[in-house]
């Protein structure tokens, strides 16, 4: 018969290979497990965090696009159309007129800007110019041309009195306007 300490012993022993079995086919695996998800859940984390900072970053760039674009437009805006080239007289001699010149002859070399053939959208026009005030004047017209509503710059001056007792200056200018011609095609006109 078994007496008590070796009945104590077996079921000592027993209930220890109970709990050693159990931690290793229970509690091992489950250990594991929760490390892989734990795993998993830091993979998608990252990737989630990742996903909104590309997000971010799209829409950064859309914004940045955006931006551009519209500054694009501005400058765009700023080129003389094709069909607005009729038009250039009135717009000079209205910006003459606001520095109290007198606009006397605005004559552009059209066959320049028709014999261009490059496939630039972007088209020079030479023009003389001939304006009347004073010295003063001129020079302002002139410093004026950076913020004209178009593209304008100036080439050479000649400056003469209007009379030998005449305060006017006679002024001739020759200069580029830049046109926005029809080569190019993806050009949206006013």
């Amino acid at each position: 018969m078994m007496n008590a300490k070796n009945l104590f012993f077996i079921m000592l022993v027993g209930f220890t290979l109970i709990i050693i079995s159990g931690i290793l086919f229970y509690y091992n695996p489950a250990t594991e497990k929760l490390a892989e998800v734990e795993k998993e859940l830091k993979v998608n984390t990252s990737r989630f965090n990742n996903a909104s900072h590309a997000n971010r970053d799209i829409t950064n760039v859309k914004l940045k696009y955006e931006e551009r674009q519209e500054s694009l437009r501005k400058i765009e805006k700023r080129f003389i159309y094709r069909k607005e080239l009729g038009n250039i007289t009135e717009k000079l001699q209205g910006h003459a007129q606001r520095y109290g010149l007198r606009l006397i002859d605005f004559t552009p070399i059209f066959r320049v800007y028709f014999a261009d053939t490059s496939s630039s959208p972007v088209k020079r026009l030479p023009f003389t110019l001939t304006v009347s005030g004073s010295y003063l004047d001129i020079g302002r017209f002139l410093e004026s041309w950076p913020d004209m509503e178009f593209f304008i710059t100036s080439g050479q001056l000649y400056l003469g009195k209007t009379g030998k007792k005449s305060n006017r200056i006679e002024a001739d200018i020759t200069g580029l306007l830049y046109a926005w011609g029809d080569a190019g095609g993806g050009h949206d006109p006013r």
